[in-house]
This record gives structure tokens, C-alpha cells and sequence, in this order.
């Protein structure tokens, strides 16, 4: 066995490091699609014990290239779940229609944050911050839709009285003299 592991090791280093980089970003937590690229790695190494190295020479590429698209979706969708499914729920509470701006604006800095992700797969600490900048993007977004669906509600007046309330709570925190007339 351990003949085969240093065989492995020297005729599959970078497939070997696909696989390891895949694990540390959490892809075996993708279930069957981690599977099917396992099933492959381990097709190769069978192949270097039954003396088929030719044949796992000519599937070695296709395998790290298998983890390394694996690798990249885990680290997209670990990323870009919680943002992904904040744009669904504003979608759902009509954000096309009442803030579209701010809805393409967040959707297009999501598109960018997964560009760079694929760009940049290893600077993870840019990564978090573009990620937590367009999760706040995200949540405003939410937030947003979710005012401007109160607000479609209500008549004018109703809408005035509101923001008049806001701006005396405003002035009451800070001292300042009622200027309501």
C-alpha cells in the first residue's frame, strides 16, 4: 500500500493538492457532486495499483480539474449563499417594481463578488470583505423593499405623520426645539 501511496504522490502531486484544497474549503459538505469527483481520485489510485498508470496519467488532469471546479463552487456558495437568498426574498416582496435601482445595483455588485471569487479563490481576505460589503448591500435591499411596501400601503398622510414622527424622535435624541410648524 504504501508502494502505491508514493507512486501516487509522485506521479499525482498537483491532482493531490486539488483534492486537499477541495476539502479545506469544505466541499465534501456538497454531498453527491463531491462524491462523483472522489469516485474519480479514487479510479486513478486503483489504476496505479493494477499497473495502469498510463491510463491515470491521461485521467489526472480532468480529475484536478474536477476538484478545482468543486473547490471554487464551495467557496462561491459558501460566500454567496446568505446574499443569494436575501435578493430572492426582496425579489419575492416585489423589488423589481418598488426599488429597482437598488436591486440591480446589489445584484450587479453580487455578480462581481462571485468574478472575484473566481479570479482570486485564495484571498480570503478580500473575499470577506467584498462579501460582507455586498451582505450589507444585501440587507438594505431587504430593508428597502420591505419600507417602500409599508409605505405603498399608506395614503399621503398617513406617509407624512410617519416621517414627521421619525424626525421629532430624531430632534428628542438630540435636544433640538420642535420645528413642526
Amino acid at each position: 500500500a504504501r508502494k502505491y501511496t508514493r507512486i501516487a504522490e509522485t506521479t499525482f502531486p498537483t491532482v493531490i493538492k486539488a483534492r486537499e484544497d477541495a476539502r479545506a474549503a469544505g466541499a465534501i459538505g456538497l454531498g453527491s457532486r463531491y462524491s462523483e469527483v472522489e469516485n474519480q481520485f479514487l479510479e486513478l489510485t486503483g489504476a496505479v495499483e493494477n499497473d495502469s498508470l498510463s491510463w491515470a496519467q491521461r485521467k489526472a488532469p480532468g480529475v484536478e480539474s474536477a476538484y478545482r471546479a468543486i473547490e471554487l463552487t464551495t467557496i462561491q456558495e459558501t460566500t454567496g449563499s446568505q446574499i443569494k437568498a436575501l435578493i430572492a426574498k426582496a425579489r419575492a416582496d416585489d423589488a423589481e417594481k418598488l426599488t429597482p435601482n437598488l436591486l440591480s445595483e446589489t445584484e450587479s455588485q453580487y455578480r462581481a463578488l462571485q468574478k472575484f471569487i473566481t479570479q482570486n479563490r485564495y484571498a480570503s481576505e478580500e473575499i470577506g470583505k467584498r462579501a460582507q460589503e455586498t451582505l450589507f448591500q444585501a440587507n438594505r435591499l431587504v430593508a428597502f423593499t420591505r419600507e417602500a411596501n409599508v409605505i405603498r400601503r399608506k395614503s399621503v398622510e398617513e406617509q407624512l405623520l410617519r416621517q414627521e414622527a421619525r424626525l421629532d424622535a430624531i430632534a428628542a435624541g438630540v435636544s433640538a426645539p420642535d420645528s413642526r410648524d
